[in-house]
């Protein structure tokens, strides 16, 4: 039974050192370029690469890349294997949402991007001017709050 479960392992590292790869290539960068973007040497992007798949904390770095990068294939597959790594218990420091990490969904990026778009525009009707003006109200009075709460606090 345990020889089942060890070989079930093995697959899952192989999938993570190919993800490994994966998220470079899909990135366009050399092995030097992306030891320095995720803070490795050479030798550690070529060892996670070929024959080690990185564990634990070594981890987060390609799960925050993919993340930032819209892989979200390979960042699910290296959640996965941080989960796996440190224990379910890490879920709950974590967060049970897919998105407690800050990162926005597709969709919500899609939106975001649009909502600047408009904001940003000079070329607008009277009622776009308008509810332009009344959406920067909201945020400057909301903005505003909280930074009078982190005043009162300090």
């Amino acid at each position: 039974m345990e020889e089942s479960g060890q070989a079930a392992d093995g697959a899952f590292d192989v999938r993570i050192i190919k993800a490994t790869k994966d998220l470079r290539m899909r990135l366009k960068l050399s092995q030097t370029a992306f030891g320095q973007q995720i803070n490795r040497t050479m030798n550690t992007v070529l060892t996670y690469e070929s024959k080690t798949a990185p564990k634990g904390e070594a981890l987060v770095p390609y799960a925050a890349l993919a993340l930032d990068s819209g892989f979200d294939d390979l960042a699910q597959l290296f959640r996965s294997a941080l989960i796996k790594d440190l224990g379910p218990d890490c879920m709950r420091v974590l967060g049970s949402k897919p998105d407690a990490d800050g990162s926005l969904t597709p969709e919500l990026r899609t939106l975001v991007k649009a909502f600047l778009k408009f904001m940003r525009s000079r070329d607008l009707l009277p009622a776009e001017i308008l509810a332009r003006d009344v959406l920067q109200g909201l945020l400057l009075r909301n903005f505003s709050r909280v930074g009078e709460r982190n005043r009162k606090r300090s």
